[in-house]
């Protein structure tokens, strides 16, 4: 669509003359750029460039026996989760030049790259460093077995993976970079969407619904987005089960719609995402007595049902004093384990 456009909008500068303004012909060198970009021949020569370094990228991409050792165990971990095919084009852009034909000519599937960038690229990889660039030369043949051609050490963030929601700590640099931290006087959050939760030693359930059905079956261009939160006493623990997820949604990076988990210690970093039926009944267990909860959509509408419950051991928070009532609730209550 958007090459349809340009196509429009060269054929119509050229009828109405508008090339010879200065702006036309800044916009005629642009094309002009966009053209050379796209030229096969050389987006051949820089494919068979890369092709020439295979070798020596596998031998430094090769494990240590501790180190593969550790990916074997990581990958016992991993959920096995069958991926939808969501829309009939493809649901990432690798897939769909890949559909196109197009993918085996641009760098990771998906990036022209100027002879200048390829260049910068070889020197890295010929050079003597030490290192490998995330900018690597994508061999698709690695995933020939089913296995993820990227494992976490975490493998819990497997499905976090390839996310495009822009992340709390970019949102917050760019906030502080333009001074918009500053009053916090604007805050969104949809009608009837969000709410605070508190966790006892009994198992609860919340259900949280986000999308937009009106839309229909087609993906929408931004994301509906809930907040809530699950808190328990301080110095307790929670513990959270995935209990239900919507169908038909499944793929790489949750693209379309998730829930994101934050139990860990640091909640300014991304939290563990689910979008899969595979991932009902997996559980978490908090680093502190709040769990933030996220949920995403941008096709149609989504479901999730999480349990939450104080988790099996609370670690009382230790006044100054012990004091007999904290020891009884412990004890009558949770098996309290003193910190």
């Amino acid at each position: 669509m958007r090459l349809l456009f340009l196509v429009l909008l060269l054929a119509l500068c050229a009828n109405a003359g508008f090339f010879d303004t200065r702006l036309g012909e800044k916009i005629k060198q642009a094309l002009s750029k966009i053209e050379d970009a796209f030229n096969s021949t050389a987006l051949v020569a820089i494919r068979e460039k890369f092709n020439g370094l295979k070798e020596k990228i596998k031998a430094k991409l090769t494990l240590s026996p501790e180190r593969k050792a550790k990916l074997e165990e990581l990958l016992k971990r991993i959920i096995k989760i069958k991926k939808d095919k969501v829309q009939e084009d493809g649901d990432s852009i690798e897939e769909i030049n890949e559909r196109n034909h197009v993918a085996e000519l641009l760098y990771q599937g998906d990036i022209v790259l100027t002879k200048k960038q390829a260049k910068e690229i070889v020197e890295d990889i010929e050079g003597d460093n030490g290192r490998i660039k995330r900018q690597m030369f994508r061999d698709y043949s690695a995933s020939w077995n089913g296995q993820p051609t990227m494992v976490p050490n975490d493998p819990k963030y497997v499905e976090t993976l390839g996310s495009p929601i822009i992340s709390f700590y970019e949102l917050l640099m760019i906030n502080k970079h333009y001074g918009c931290d500053e009053t916090g006087e604007y805050q969104f959050q949809p009608d009837g969407c969000g709410a605070v939760y508190e966790a006892t030693t009994e198992y609860k359930t919340f259900r949280d619904v986000v999308g937009n059905k009106t839309a229909g079956q087609r993906a929408r261009e931004d994301f509906d987005f809930c907040y809530n939160w699950i808190k328990a006493p301080k110095g307790s623990k929670i513990e959270l089960k995935i209990a239900g997820l919507s169908k038909g949604l499944a793929v790489d990076g949750c693209l379309y719609w998730g829930v994101e988990i934050k139990t860990q210690a640091d909640q300014r970093l991304t939290g563990y995402r689910f979008c899969a039926p595979e991932d009902v009944g997996v559980t978490l267990k908090s680093a502190s007595n709040i769990v933030p909860i996220i949920t995403y959509n941008r096709f149609y509408a989504t479901m999730v049902d999480i349990q939450y419950r104080i988790g099996a051991h609370l670690c009382l928070y230790r006044p100054q004093k012990l004091n007999w009532t904290s020891l009884q609730y412990a004890a009558e209550n949770i098996s309290g384990l003193l910190c």
